[in-house]
């Protein structure tokens, strides 16, 4: 039977027979084989790597030719043989044999789990044989979200993405979430500040969240550095004031309007 769909952080193999596990840190992936050509092995150890230094050594119906892998490799000129005694055992069928081509699967990987994000790599295989694949790396610091490992598309809470030092810097002071760190949304304050001028401020004592105004002070208001503050939500037992500030409900009482 074949397989249609792997379950999570498996792959199908080629020949759809079977799921594989991915790779670390990847939740999706698909499998593909490299063949890898045999390389020549000899059956007379180290006597074929030098076929000149002694006539013992090396037999003169056996032609060496240097193959690509840089070894050299033997092959028989004639049926003719030296006896035994004469040198090396040559009387078996060839002295150089050759392995079978050896199968790989490599793991290609097509998502990553939460933290991480893909990159091409070239990862060596056997000596000097390479082969490119995709992993899964680990995202910049505080990043949430990184579809390539090399740039972040979304930062955790509380940090934003600077372009162009590409990492994830914390966000003003006061600021719950940003899109860049030195600025935070409207309604992006933290409990207990309001937003003025691209950043937070902080409320005056007992009030949640509050807003500020670059006017001049009117009857009293609260004037904090030449603006206005107005508290718009209070703290429990506190109510807001005619004054744009929170008062004291009194005793037992949890929320009053007007304090």
């Amino acid at each position: 039977s074949t397989c249609d769909t792997c379950r999570y952080s498996y792959g199908l193999s080629k020949d759809k027979q079977q799921c594989k596990r991915c790779d670390d840190n990847c939740s999706n992936c698909s499998f593909r084989t490299v063949v890898l050509e045999p390389e020549v092995s000899h059956s007379f150890a180290d006597h074929s790597h030098h076929p000149s230094t002694s006539s013992s050594m090396a037999d003169p119906n056996i032609n060496y030719n240097k193959s690509h892998t840089g070894h050299r490799s033997a092959t028989i000129a004639s049926t003719r043989f030296a006896p035994a005694a004469a040198g090396p055992d040559v009387t078996s069928a060839s002295n150089a044999t050759m392995d079978k081509p050896k199968k790989i699967d490599v793991c290609d990987c097509q998502e990553c789990v939460a933290g991480h994000g893909r990159r091409m790599v070239s990862v060596s295989i056997r000596d000097s044989i390479r082969d490119v694949r995709y992993i899964c790396q680990a995202c910049v610091p505080n990043c949430a979200k990184c579809p390539k490992a090399y740039k972040c598309d979304e930062c955790m809470l509380g940090f934003g993405y600077d372009s162009d030092k590409n990492m994830c810097k914390a966000c003003p002071d006061g600021c719950r979430h940003c899109t860049h760190p030195k600025t935070c949304g409207r309604n992006d304050c933290r409990d207990g500040y309001g937003y003025y001028l691209g950043g937070c401020r902080r409320c005056q004592k007992h009030c949640n969240s509050c807003s500020f105004e670059s006017r001049s002070p009117s009857d009293g208001n609260f004037e904090i550095s030449g603006v206005t503050e107005t508290c718009t939500n209070c703290t429990s037992g506190y109510g807001k004031t005619l004054l744009g500030g929170c008062g004291d409900c009194g005793d037992s009482c949890a929320r009053c309007d007007n304090a």
